[in-house]
């Protein structure tokens, strides 16, 4: 049904142009807002294609980076990236206002990191934050790493970039420092993770106690009874002087579950820190949702025809 309405307007605009008040780029750049308006997407990128078609073809003030940009969004709202991504480096491409340039390599950091091109999505996040003036928008550049980092369960990144925000917060006196300073403290608990080492260390001294260190009290208990049960076991076939029966308890039962209680308590220390740290992340997420939830990051930061300067095309 869209694409039979785009067609039945786009023949409309070339037979009829005595119809139409404004010329074709202004009439099609009018239905491809109000699409984009009515979240009618996939509508609103036929409509800006249209609108660049026409755009090349005539001496016309729309900036083409700005149409771009808009494909770019549109893109973007639709879940294709990788359009997404093209269309806002041709929107860089075309784009001759220096202001503007910073905010569009936001815009593409943000797709490529849908894209899952973490590595050049964080590169043109920070090229972005290092030239852009406005403190909402350094807010967003933040924040949105920080999510990233989340989502990849990497804490300390996503403590440092959390930690970015709160800086920008304090320093333009916005009013949402509450919520980043508790997503900051909820990251910063270094003193809850445990050590493998320490683990270890513990089990080799005593069967069960690395488990103990990392709260996992079953697992602790079981290594205690086994190790406890195996090694007398060998002692008995040692007083007993049945030295061949020692040697097959001790090579074939005890080594593998006094050895395999070592491992076993690193792995239980992984298990426990694994847990601290989804549990430190969850509930920093928590708190910059609520970041998200106040008005001043409610604010619009999409750009506009006035925020491009026209290509002369």
């Amino acid at each position: 049904m869209i694409l039979i309405t785009f067609l039945i307007t786009f023949w409309t605009t070339i037979i009829f142009p005595d119809r139409l008040l404004a010329s074709p780029v202004d009439n099609a750049l009018q239905k491809a807002q109000q699409a984009f308006i009515e979240d009618k997407y996939d509508y609103a990128v036929l409509w800006y294609h249209y609108t660049l078609f026409n755009a090349e073809e005539e001496n016309t003030k729309v900036s083409h980076a700005y149409i771009h940009y808009k494909l770019a969004e549109s893109y973007y709202r639709t879940g294709n990236f990788d359009q997404s991504i093209y269309h806002t480096q041709e929107a860089i491409r075309f784009n001759r206002n220096e202001k503007t340039g910073p905010v569009l390599r936001y815009y593409l950091g943000r797709s490529l990191i849908m894209n899952k091109q973490y590595v050049l999505g964080e590169l043109q996040l920070l090229r972005s934050r290092m030239l852009v003036d406005d403190p909402v928008i350094q807010i967003h550049i933040s924040l949105y790493l920080a999510r990233m980092y989340g989502l990849l369960n990497n804490r300390q990144q996503m403590a440092y970039y959390t930690n970015q925000a709160l800086e920008v917060v304090l320093g333009s006196g916005k009013p949402i420092a509450d919520n980043l300073s508790r997503a900051v403290n909820s990251l910063g608990g270094d003193n809850k993770i445990k050590s493998e080492v320490k683990a270890r260390y513990l089990s080799t001294i005593l069967p069960g106690a690395g488990q103990l260190y990392a709260r996992q009290y079953l697992n602790s208990m079981s290594a205690l009874l086994i190790n406890t049960a195996t090694t007398a076991l060998l002692v008995r076939s040692v007083k007993l002087e049945n030295h061949h029966h020692a040697i097959l308890i001790g090579s074939l039962l005890w080594w593998r579950y006094y050895d395999g209680n070592r491992d076993n308590a690193v792995d239980s220390v992984r298990k426990y820190n694994n847990w601290q740290t989804g549990h430190a992340i969850r509930e920093a997420l928590h708190y910059i949702d609520q970041v998200y939830s106040d008005p001043i990051m409610q604010m619009d930061i999409s750009l506009t025809k006035n925020n491009f300067k026209s290509t002369g095309l």
